[in-house]
């Protein structure tokens, strides 16, 4: 889906790995995705100055940020609103086009009865990204 690196940020700072690839006067940009209380916060701290770091995550319960880090640093943060229904109605003829193809993104595929062991594969941390239940297949 075009990341140049990927790292495990439990084994290695997505940081210095950033800072090996790329150098470090490179620019850098970050998408917090995850939702999880403390990861935005661990971002602020571990980027570069001048890091601009779109949020489309965030904890349901909110979260507690070091502003001060992210003013001395210069950080820019995004917070994302969501699509506009022209977005998704975009998006949903794309798909159903066939012009955007979704097949990168999918991990499993199941029918109605494969539905019980494909929830207990996404509970497992190595089981699939997303799973789709096509009925009758």
């Amino acid at each position: 889906m075009g990341a140049d690196v990927v790292v495990d940020p439990a084994e290695v700072s997505p940081y210095e790995a950033r800072r090996n690839a790329a150098g470090p006067r490179a620019s850098c940009v970050v998408f917090e995705c995850v939702g999880v209380p403390g990861v935005l916060d661990s971002i602020i701290k571990g980027c570069e100055r001048g890091t601009r770091i779109l949020s489309v995550g965030g904890p349901p319960q909110g979260d507690h940020l070091h502003t001060l880090t992210a003013k001395r640093k210069g950080i820019n943060i995004q917070f994302g609103g969501g699509p506009s229904m022209d977005h998704w109605d975009e998006a949903f003829r794309a798909v159903c086009s066939g012009s955007l193809d979704v097949g990168p993104m999918l991990g499993h595929t199941v029918g109605l009865d494969g539905v019980p062991a494909a929830l207990d594969a996404a509970r497992d941390a190595d089981g699939p990204a997303r799973i789709i239940v096509v009925p009758g297949s």
